[in-house]
């Protein structure tokens, strides 16, 4: 395994800048361009431009940048209105969006000093246009070379076994070299152009997900994380080689010995609900369902398979037994699967500063009974890998 080669994993440098005045605009703008064809990076710029705070609303809240570049007099409603200083939007703008953690920099022709520690308590930088004891072009040279110190991926996916991960291998991904970043086992991957990584803990279960993906998240601040694998099945609620697409789950071993008796307590870590319904549309589309079966038409297991959308239940041990079943539906009557990952999954995502959106997606390969093999492994692994990539096709590219 490789160390880190940030040449290789150049992703798309994404820079928003909010500005009305078209010549400052392109002194902006070719300032940025001027830097980036310096550097010794292969990733591609992407310069957005907003004429002012009226249009910059939707792209700060709808889409994640690696930096932005603000003016404070600008136009409001409309193009043609009179200046006015949006000091306050701007920092409430960011801080209660997707890019609350984006590095931001004020550049302004009209500074005063109140202005400049409202931003600064902030942690926004700000520099006056026209100072020429602190040219303005240093501070945001200054401001990208710290944004081009990151390590930044469109999206993460996490597989717990080397057979899971292996699986993208017959998927639309393509696949690059393994790396070690920062002690994390991680393989490039790109799909539909967007470049991301699958990441393998060192161990199975809840504990290593759990460390693996909440320092995933914070080191590389994705868009998006999933997950995909192989899981048990409840007898009489899916059948083999079901996909199952996870809305809810919690760790059936949450709770206390009380008189000798084990007291359940779960905690349940819910999708929010608009992700919820895009699940559901999306496990519904003919299409996707053809495409994970590609291949595997043959085989009337397969051929019989549904993509699900519910609740999947974690713990740290495998269970081979139909009563402890029993006893995990009672927490939750429509329990679709068992496995040792995904709660603590889910966890990470829903706590992780930068919010990333997320799915974890298994296929049943057992059903939680004594009559195990691997015989279904490898094809559900590949069938729950695609549905993962087709979802960040979808949704995330």
């Amino acid at each position: 395994m490789e160390k880190l080669n940030k040449k290789v994993f150049a992703a798309i440098m994404n820079i928003l800048i909010i500005e009305d005045k078209k010549e400052k605009f392109l002194d902006l703008k070719n300032c940025i361009s001027e830097w980036h064809s310096e550097q010794d990076l292969c990733n591609e710029l992407d310069i957005q431009h907003a004429d002012g705070m009226q249009s910059a609303y939707g792209k700060i809240y709808s889409d994640k940048f690696d930096l932005i570049v603000f003016d404070v007099f600008m136009p409001g409603k409309f193009s043609e209105s009179e200046d006015e200083n949006f000091s306050q939007e701007i920092i409430f703008s960011k801080n209660d969006s997707l890019n609350r953690l984006t590095e931001a920099i004020v550049l302004t022709a009209l500074p005063n000093s109140e202005d400049k520690t409202l931003f600064n308590e902030n942690g926004i930088t700000f520099v006056s246009y026209s100072d020429e004891r602190r040219p303005w072009r240093g501070a945001l040279r200054e401001k990208l070379d710290r944004v081009a110190q990151k390590i930044r991926f469109n999206f993460l996916i996490f597989c717990a076994l080397t057979k899971e991960r292996n699986a993208f291998n017959h998927t639309s991904a393509v696949l690059g070299k393994t790396f070690e970043i920062k002690g994390l086992n991680c393989l490039e991957i790109t799909i539909n152009g967007k470049k991301g990584l699958c990441i393998k803990p060192s161990n199975m279960g809840l504990v290593s997900m759990a460390i693996t993906t909440s320092r995933s998240i914070e080191i590389f601040e994705p868009g998006f994380v999933g997950m995909s694998g192989i899981c048990a099945g409840k007898n009489g609620s899916v059948n083999m080689l079901d996909v199952i697409a996870c809305t809810v789950a919690w760790n059936y071993q949450e709770g206390k010995y009380e008189d000798g008796k084990f007291i359940q307590q779960p905690h349940q870590s819910w999708q929010p609900d608009e992700m919820r319904t895009r699940i559901e549309q999306f496990t519904e589309d003919k299409a996707v369902i053809s495409i994970i079966k590609d291949g595997f038409i043959t085989n009337k297991i397969v051929e019989n398979s549904e993509i699900l959308h519910g609740a999947i239940a974690s713990g740290s041990t495998v269970i081979a037994d139909e009563n402890a079943m029993v006893e995990i539906k009672e927490q939750y009557r429509k329990v679709l699967g068992l496995e040792m990952e995904i709660q603590a999954f889910h966890e990470a995502a829903l706590q992780a500063t930068c919010k990333p959106s997320f799915l974890a997606v298994k296929t049943v390969t057992d059903l939680g009974n004594k009559e195990k093999d691997d015989t279904f492994q490898e094809i559900g692994s590949i069938m729950s890998a695609r549905l993962i990539c087709e979802y960040i096709t979808k949704y995330y590219s």
